[in-house]
């Protein structure tokens, strides 16, 4: 349990640990005012069995001689009122402190998925290239929820109630020592080696239960995300078949924790409870009067009342820390990404503006291998890419293209050689302005469940998109017709999922449109007419090379007819530049680019849908 809280304590921040100690004083306050309201009922049994003791009691007669009252039966409704009032504050207190509590819990709860979230957003690009992101939307959303109701809340409650119960044992003790010493014992010693013999078996029902959710996660998002080939395929129980085995692990785990936490209470409370029974009748038998009895029996009762579900909320408190600690783990361990690499985040780095770009990109002596990995991808490769030009990068598969682009882009960090951008060179408190500067088209386009316009404008804010640039990018991108005279609702339309009710062409246009909305100085397209036919290729790579020489476009190229129009060409193989030239010269001198050139020629068109009979309606 304390390695628990010291995780928590690390997570949260300084502002937070100053809330939870004004906390801690409540509770001490909270479990005060529960003992006085305990102990308040003494004096009123006193006199209710035996009125005369407000003659002998030296207290109970001060106080009856001071408020003035001039019978035992006034005194008596004077300390019954006192009672209720004492129980009405202590009541009112504790369930302030406790929204106090549940507040603080879930807001925590809050911050730390919103944190979480912006960690992973503000990782480098290197760090997803090793993860699922089912996984991390797991973290974010179920194991920070595990966090907050199987550890965060269960430890709140463990120290209030804790504190309550050691107050009410110090009220015991100050009442009868022996007794008080006994009755912790037996009742701690209860509650312990319950837990003793169960806490192993909540540890590794807790680590199957995360794995168990995180597949559960995975293959649903698989099944989904391929939906369509899946039902091509006719393997939709197959799936199903998969799933089964993981939710029934998840079941099973959560099903023994629940009974592990809850069903001992009903033994323990039956074995409390008689052993105060006990301690009830032998008091009886030892001091007969029962007029003496009472009040030690109704506080003892009372105690008890107030005692036990308390002592229960610490054992299942505890036990449920100790089940859902291996998602705290995953949560620890994942809020110390970038802690040892500066590298690794761009947080709290003002982007002032966009980096001045008039002369052109210099990349020298760049070597880069991706984490894990022992061969190279980028191998010493310099070169120059002059400003407002159009270059294309050619090569097999595996020559390192996309790497090249992803290091142009400042996602991937080199591991030696430099960048530079008009003699400045990149660094990480620039990187966002150069990143300012560039439009990038992937080969796989992602289009979120929203409409055009906001698909187009990706991130922006609503109230800051730019309806013209809309229009404009998507004039260019050849998509404006198809959405304003095809789509219901024009740019208002939603796309659906992933933009499943779009051609692969009209996807890959709206990808194009995005890149130039914000009308950047450096296009880049990684393959990104590979999803059209010919004709809407032609079509978009006309609108593309109408840019030429007003922007700097950067082409990864898989066709190599889109390349023809290129003031340079870089034929790229395992890493580095083995040939450069125009598309002339190339086909000339280069027999790697003339075997490109013809396995080109003989690929078969693509046949995707045309605008006219794309599936909006």
């Amino acid at each position: 349990m304390i390695k628990n809280l010291r995780k928590i304590f690390l997570l949260i921040t300084s502002q937070e640990r100053r809330q939870a100690y004004w906390l801690l004083l409540a509770i001490l306050i909270m479990g005060l005012l529960e003992t006085t309201g305990i102990a308040s009922i003494m004096p009123f049994m006193a006199v209710l069995a035996n009125p005369e003791i407000i003659e002998t009691n030296k207290f109970l007669y001060q106080i009856y001689t001071i408020t003035g009252l001039t019978s035992h039966n006034q005194f008596l409704f004077f300390l019954g009122v006192g009672v209720l009032l004492v129980l009405l504050v202590s009541n009112s207190f504790s369930a302030f402190t406790t929204w106090l509590l549940l507040r603080f819990v879930y807001f925590r709860g809050h911050a730390l998925s919103s944190r979480l979230f912006g960690k992973y957003l503000n990782a480098p690009y290197s760090f997803f290239l090793n993860q699922n992101s089912s996984e991390l939307v797991k973290n974010i959303i179920t194991e920070n929820h595990r966090v907050v109701v199987g550890v965060l809340t269960p430890a709140m409650q463990i120290i209030s109630r804790t504190v309550i119960a050691l107050c009410i044992f110090a009220l015991l003790i100050a009442m009868d020592p022996l007794l008080a010493i006994i009755v912790f014992m037996v009742c701690g010693g209860l509650y312990g080696t319950v837990f003793k013999l169960s806490k192993k078996k909540l540890a590794v029902r807790g680590k199957i239960s995360t794995e168990a959710q995180g597949q559960r996660f995975k293959l649903a998002g698989e099944a989904f995300g391929g939906i369509k080939e899946l039902k091509l395929l006719g393997r939709e129980g197959d799936y199903l078949k998969r799933y089964l085995q993981p939710s029934f692990d998840f079941a099973a785990c959560e099903s023994t924790s629940q009974a592990i936490t809850i069903l001992p209470k009903y033994a323990l409370e039956t074995i409390v409870f008689g052993g105060m029974l006990l301690i009830m009748l032998y008091q009886i038998a030892i001091k007969k009067d029962i007029a003496q009895v009472l009040p030690m029996l109704v506080l003892y009762a009372f105690a008890g009342y107030r005692l036990m579900p308390g002592l229960n909320q610490i054992f299942q408190g505890i036990s449920q820390m100790r089940y859902h600690s291996a998602a705290l783990d995953i949560i620890h361990r994942h809020f110390q990404i970038g802690s040892d690499d500066q590298e690794s985040s761009q947080v709290d780095i003002p982007i002032v503006g966009s980096l001045p770009f008039n002369e052109g990109i210099e990349l020298k002596d760049v070597i880069f291998s991706y984490p894990k990995s022992d061969s190279t991808v980028i191998d010493n490769l310099s070169l120059f890419i002059k400003a407002n030009t159009t270059v294309a990068f050619v090569g097999k598969t595996g020559s390192g293209k996309t790497t090249l682009i992803d290091i142009i882009l400042g996602l991937l960090p080199i591991d030696s050689g430099e960048m530079a951008i008009d003699g400045v060179l990149i660094e990480r408190t620039n990187l966002g302005s150069w990143q300012k500067n560039i439009g990038y088209v992937p080969q796989q386009i992602y289009l979120a469940d929203d409409t055009v316009a906001r698909n187009i404008a990706f991130g922006v804010p609503d109230e800051e998109i730019d309806h013209q640039a809309v229009i404009h990018a998507a004039k260019i991108a050849n998509i404006h017709e198809f959405v304003s005279k095809d789509l219901s609702q024009g740019y208002d339309t939603d796309l659906g999922e992933r933009g499943v009710r779009l051609s692969g062409g009209q996807r890959q246009r709206i990808g194009i449109a995005r890149a130039l909305y914000h009308d950047p100085k450096v296009l880049i397209l990684d393959e990104a007419t590979s999803a059209l036919d010919g004709s809407t290729e032609n079509v978009i790579m006309d609108a593309i090379h109408k840019l030429a020489h007003k922007k700097t476009i950067i082409l990864v190229a898989h066709r190599l007819t889109t390349v023809k129009q290129c003031d340079l060409i870089h034929v790229l193989n395992r890493g580095y530049v083995t040939d450069t030239g125009i598309y002339e010269e190339l086909m000339s001198s280069c027999a790697e680019f003339r075997e490109m050139a013809k396995s080109t020629k003989s690929e078969p068109k693509n046949g995707f849908k045309t605008d006219k009979e794309s599936e909006i309606v």
